[in-house]
């Protein structure tokens, strides 16, 4: 076995046999925020309930198996288009998936500041 040679540096190490088969124990990579492993739980949740593969419903989405994996791992950032295509393969609810999602559930370098908090501050500064 040699190591891939497109193994990067986020993919841990992948092996490549003389066959040519792939085997791979990937370090897994974190989830972009809370918000995104949030979603992509509910997602595995109801695809796993249905008794979907990861291949059937992206097949369903129209998108591409590596691309959903990504989304039901947390990290990618899908469009609201592919999110509303997933919910609806799955029979799911947009509200469903997010609910109780939240600014706090973001990564900590995308502070959010609300419109209202914006207003507060606007109104101080020109008293």
């Amino acid at each position: 076995m040699h190591l891939h040679p497109e193994a990067g540096a986020r993919e841990a190490l992948v092996l490549w046999p003389a066959d040519r088969r792939v085997i791979s124990n990937r370090w897994m990579i974190e989830p972009l925020s809370p918000a995104a492993r949030i979603f992509g739980e509910r997602i595995r949740r109801a695809r796993l309930e249905l008794g979907l593969s990861q291949e059937a419903v992206a097949e369903l989405a129209q998108m591409h198996v590596t691309n959903f994996g990504k989304i039901e791992r947390g990290t990618a950032n899908p469009s609201f288009l592919t999110v509303l295509r997933i919910a609806s393969v799955l029979g799911q609810e947009l509200a469903t998936l997010t609910d109780g999602i939240t600014a706090e559930h973001l990564p900590d370098e995308l502070g959010v500041l609300t419109a209202a908090d914006f207003i507060r501050a606007r109104d101080r500064a020109t008293g």
